[in-house]
């Protein structure tokens, strides 16, 4: 930027070159100020990082104190936020919406997989929220994740069966692609003038939802959880110890089966 150079004028679409060019300058202001302002700026960022942190904090102790009281279940949950973070942080700045390709509908299903759809639904709302302050159009993103995440919430009932996790994949792209329709004929007025490569973001993040499945199984075994998934592994027959159980005591193997059912 030349020196008495315009870089945007009222009532001009900020894009994401003048979205970059307007972030470039404001780093470069908070540089050349004096350290005390430095250090107030620094402080506004903690004090609204930390009431979303303490939000989900008196959450999980008012509804979910037993998540709460188990270290490595309130770690697991904060890992989560902050991998999403951390890689908004790094993608935000790459040409293009790049940051509506980031799979957030994923923070949902995998807390949904160990916990209930509440605190899944806390979580994630937490998440984008935080992201909210580091991507261009804060509202819209927020707006647009909090809906797909919703509607991953609904549509996800079984982890476990492949077919749930490819239509809740369709569905999140179907709430991108609707939702952003109407604020983008909201804003503009016609067609014409929407950007359209952003369902190339869609899709792709779609797609990346798909990553649910491994990364399910890393944090289970990694943090010890237990799926429905394992279960239904475990409740094979197929298993080499229930096979020798049906076949050298199949009165013992038939009443454990009537009592598991009765249990459940």
């Amino acid at each position: 930027v030349q020196e008495g150079e315009l870089i945007i004028s009222e009532g001009e679409i900020v894009d994401v070159e003048k979205y970059m060019i307007l972030v470039s300058m404001r780093y470069e202001y908070e540089k050349r100020l004096g350290k005390d302002d430095r250090w107030l700026i620094i402080l506004g960022r903690i004090i609204l990082v930390t009431a979303c942190y303490f939000t989900l904090y008196f959450f999980m102790y008012y509804f979910r104190f037993d998540v709460l009281s188990s270290t490595h279940k309130t770690f697991f949950i904060i890992l989560v936020i902050l991998l999403f973070i951390i890689t908004t942080r790094l993608l935000i700045y790459l040409p293009g919406n790049i940051v509506y390709l980031i799979p957030f509908a994923i923070i949902p299903i995998v807390v949904r997989t160990f916990y209930d759809s509440r605190l899944a639904l806390f979580v994630y709302l937490i998440s984008i929220m935080l992201a909210g302050f580091l991507v261009p159009n804060s509202f819209e993103f927020v707006f647009l994740s909090f809906i797909a995440g919703v509607i991953v919430i609904f549509t996800l009932t079984n982890v476990y069966r492949r077919a749930k996790l490819f239509t809740a994949a369709l569905m999140v792209f179907l709430s991108y692609s609707v939702v952003y329709l109407g604020i983008g004929l909201m804003q503009e007025g016609n067609l014409a003038s929407m950007n359209w490569k952003n369902y190339m973001w869609f899709a792709g993040n779609g797609v990346f939802l798909l990553l649910s499945y491994p990364l399910i199984f890393v944090f289970e075994k990694t943090f010890r959880f237990l799926s429905d998934a394992t279960l239904f592994e475990l409740a094979d027959t197929n298993q080499p110890l229930l096979r020798k159980l049906s076949e050298d005591a199949p009165g013992s193997f038939q009443h454990s089966l009537q009592v598991a059912n009765l249990a459940e």
